[in-house]
């Protein structure tokens, strides 16, 4: 049978549309064996695991597929053939340049379908990968946030997904990038807020406290001072009182933004030295009380969050030496003598969570 006659783009395209409508990436052979099942048992006919294999985990260019194996794949993915999967996709994509960007199947598949707002196609991507485990999420948490970094327009895709479960957990929460490398990255948390009603419930209370707090750090070390007022207003003057009332129901994480962001807001409304001092006294006070009893995830927390606030204040030194001997064991266990280094240079060691973590 006369081999296939298809370009590397267009089978790039064909094999994550593929990704899509299966809802698992292929990265095992033990994968190649799930899809060939999966194709059988759709009734759109058999595929090889070895043939999978070659397809999708070697060297296309080595391995070049039969046009009946391609078929059949066009057909899993609602085409009649091959002929017609690339007729319809010379007028929709245009195999421009783009699709060179990416080594990583997913991150071309996410970019594309965000690229050409192909968002029914992540929709359901999202959907099927719900019952997967947290691990796989992770993974895919990480294909995303490297296509929307290549990609320079997100606004479309953040507001189409503002309500969309796994992007509001995995992506904007779990998953949020303190640098904010991604375009629109700002627009993504307006959008993510837009139904919020703090009064409604302590849901909708903690993602208010969370998205402003990280909005007020992005403007605060960006000198962006007028903007991080804004939002320092929402939280420490309008709402002050409705937070710090349901505290003990606020997240961990969220609720030591808002404690110690704080510092920084009276720092802008030109808080009176004594005042200023006081507050960070409390912040020290606050770290010690909350060590107690605390895990490796809290303590990291703590460590990052206060520490960079320290760092990024107009304190005397001693306030970061006094914080930095709270933290001896954790600098002990990385073999560092805390004392030798700079709280600023000791931050990166210990992350807490989001992207950082793994895109550092």
């Amino acid at each position: 049978m006369r081999k296939s006659i298809i370009s590397d783009s267009q089978i790039n395209l064909l094999k994550q549309k593929v990704l899509i409508q299966a809802g698992f990436n292929i990265t095992t052979k033990s994968d190649c064996v799930k899809l060939s099942k999966y194709l059988l048992n759709t009734g759109v006919g058999y595929i090889s695991e070895t043939t999978i294999y070659r397809l999708f985990l070697k060297d296309n260019n080595k391995h070049a597929p039969y046009k009946s194996t391609l078929d059949i794949l066009c057909n899993f993915i609602g085409y009649a053939d091959l002929s017609l999967f690339i007729e319809s996709n010379l007028v929709e994509y245009g195999f421009i340049k783009d699709y060179n960007l990416f080594d990583t199947t997913l991150d071309f598949l996410f970019y594309s379908c965000i690229k050409n707002k192909d968002f029914k196609s992540l929709f359901e991507y999202f959907e099927k990968i719900e019952d997967l485990t947290d691990e796989v999420k992770k993974g895919v948490v990480l294909n995303l946030f490297d296509a929307l970094v290549k990609s320079d327009n997100n606004t479309s895709f953040f507001k189409e997904f503002a309500e969309n479960k796994f992007v509001r957990e995995w992506i904007l929460e779990l998953g949020h990038d303190p640098k904010f490398r991604i375009a629109n990255y700002s627009e993504a948390y307006l959008y993510y807020l837009k139904n919020t009603i703090i009064t409604k419930d302590i849901n909708h209370l903690q993602q208010y406290v969370f998205t402003n707090a990280i909005l007020f750090r992005s403007c605060f070390i960006r000198n962006d001072f007028k903007t991080a007022s804004i939002y320092g207003l929402k939280l420490y003057v309008q709402n002050l009182n409705l937070i710090l009332s349901n505290s003990h129901d606020i997240h961990f994480f969220p609720f030591v933004r808002f404690i110690s962001y704080r510092l920084w807001y009276l720092s802008l409304i030109n808080t009176s030295a004594v005042d200023t001092l006081e507050y960070a006294q409390y912040l020290l006070e606050f770290t010690k009380l909350n060590l107690m009893n605390a895990d490796k995830l809290k303590r990291d927390i703590l460590f990052n969050t206060i520490g960079e606030v320290l760092v990024c204040s107009n304190l005397p030194i001693s306030y970061q030496v006094t914080f930095k001997q709270l933290f001896i064991t954790e600098l002990m266990d990385l073999n560092l003598n805390g004392f030798d280094f700079k709280l600023a240079d000791l931050l990166p060691q210990l992350q807490p969570n989001g992207l950082l973590r793994y895109r550092p």
